[in-house]
């Protein structure tokens, strides 16, 4: 079953992870000026070229 789950309790970040059962494919992690996206190294870890 494929879930989004959303971490906001915290002002200055917001946490967005995408699961699949209970595999993680997708993390996103964002705060205030300062944007940063890990799904990008979640797939080359999974799907190593």
């Amino acid at each position: 079953m494929k879930r989004m789950l959303i971490n906001a309790t915290q002002q200055e970040e917001l946490r967005v992870a995408l699961v699949d059962g209970q595999r993680l494919y997708d993390l996103d992690i964002e705060s205030p000026g300062h944007e940063q996206k890990k799904s990008e190294h979640l797939q080359r870890q999974n799907h190593p070229h």
